[in-house]
């Protein structure tokens, strides 16, 4: 799995500038497929069963993916819980990276997007 997530998605012998992981082209298909159910899955899948397929391409694509194209309240959960999951088990680096490519503007832009949404008036929802 390792190997699929961080191949590049066209061979180096057909274009040898090519430095998009799998995963990366796969959340730029979750933009054009306005945050498909499955593709978000296989997202969530690749990069929580402890593959190592995350790199500052695939940060920059999911934090772009929150702030632009997430509109509906459980897909931009589980996409906050996908970048949550990245940033425990990354580094500092990759932490300040994410940081930089704006995961606190992406925090926020949910916040005033879903503040009123009927989950946080649960009690159960808060833990």
């Amino acid at each position: 799995m390792e190997d699929i997530g961080a191949t590049p998605i066209a061979s180096k012998q057909y274009d040898p500038t090519c430095m998009v992981s799998f995963v990366e082209g796969l959340v730029q298909q979750m933009k054009t497929n306005e945050l498909d159910r499955s593709d978000l899955i296989t997202f969530t899948a690749l990069v929580t069963i402890g593959v190592d397929c995350v790199d500052r391409g695939v940060i920059t694509e999911a934090i772009d993916l929150g702030l632009n194209f997430a509109t509906e309240f459980t897909r931009a959960f589980s996409l906050a819980f996908v970048l949550i999951h990245i940033m425990r088990q990354g580094s500092d680096t990759r932490t300040a990276f994410a940081i930089r490519a704006g995961l606190i503007e992406m925090t926020l832009c949910f916040v005033d997007r879903f503040g009123e949404h009927e989950s946080f008036a649960d009690e159960s929802f808060r833990g």
